[in-house]
């Protein structure tokens, strides 16, 4: 659907956050936090596990790997993006708007605007039909950098594109 190269290397993160400094005890006292933060762990592992073995069957060329990380999800995205470095990242959204994303923040958010590479985010939808990209130009380096991205990568047979120009007096 995307474009994407037949051959290539993945990185499956999965960032756990932490929310709060866990309560030292020193074995006097039993908090559960411990046992709390395993599960979490557990859990955010599995569920990268199951997108690396989705990649895998979906493009079995590439060379898929997972990393875990601790912190805040945008600034660990965003670091190992530099560092890797990463050509594209994909993210997806929870859909907030409004006051809740301004409250909660948003990590995808942060992650276009401060990203050093393409980032593309993946909405929850269901489509039927041929893929259908829309290439908006204003004149920028962006949106230079956005059609020849369209441009490089290798569509399925039958999709449709449109561009549109935009100009902003």
């Amino acid at each position: 659907w995307a474009g994407l190269d037949p051959k290539a290397e993945a990185l499956v993160m999965t960032v756990l956050e932490e929310h709060m400094p866990a309560p030292q005890s020193y074995g006097m006292v039993e908090t559960g936090i411990k046992e709390d933060w395993t599960r979490r762990l557990e859990t955010a592992e599995g569920l990268a596990e199951a997108a690396c073995q989705r990649l895998q069957t979906l493009f079995p060329q590439w060379d898929v790997k997972i990393e875990t990380l601790r912190g805040g999800a945008a600034p660990a995205i965003l670091y190992k993006a530099g560092v890797w470095p990463a050509d594209l990242i994909v993210i997806g959204t929870h859909g907030r708007s409004g006051l809740v994303r301004a409250v909660l923040g948003s990590v995808s958010t942060k992650v276009i605007h401060e990203a050093n590479c393409t980032v593309r985010v993946g909405r929850s939808c269901k489509h039927d039909g041929p893929i259908r990209l829309l290439v908006a130009d204003d004149g920028s380096p962006g949106a230079e950098a956005a059609a020849a991205q369209v441009c490089r990568r290798v569509w399925p047979e039958g999709t449709e594109a449109r561009t549109i120009s935009v100009w902003n007096p």
